[in-house]
């Protein structure tokens, strides 16, 4: 999730600077980049944060010996928080990111062709 979003970042910050090379002078600046990956960075840990809490460790004695396996916790198999996080997933990690990567870059052809 946090490739996709700082790919979002850096296309924007390319968009800027063809669209509007002096302003992108101003805007886009090294500690301003490192500021935009933190920020992207923590959005995408807080959002994602649940998601080991869908799995718990479990330990299966089996003849070979003890065996460690993945179970679903109660969060897992809760079937409302897996359909809402599903689908805010999708649209926040693949549905949003695609639909500005195609928008900016579509300008940003029409800026270069220009």
């Amino acid at each position: 999730s946090t490739s996709i979003w700082l790919t979002v970042a850096f296309t924007v910050e390319r968009f800027i600077v063809v669209q509007c090379p002096i302003k992108g002078k101003v805007l886009c600046t090294l500690s301003r980049a490192r500021r935009v990956t933190g920020v992207v960075y923590f959005f995408c840990f807080a959002l994602t944060a649940s998601t080991p809490h869908e799995w718990k460790v479990v330990t299966r004695d089996t003849s070979e010996g003890p065996v460690m396996a993945l179970s679903l916790t109660q969060l897992g198999l809760d079937n409302t928080y897996r359909l809402l996080y599903y689908w805010f997933t999708a649209v926040t990690f693949i549905l949003l990111p695609l639909m500005l990567l195609a928008t900016f870059n579509f300008f940003l052809i029409q800026a270069v062709r220009r």
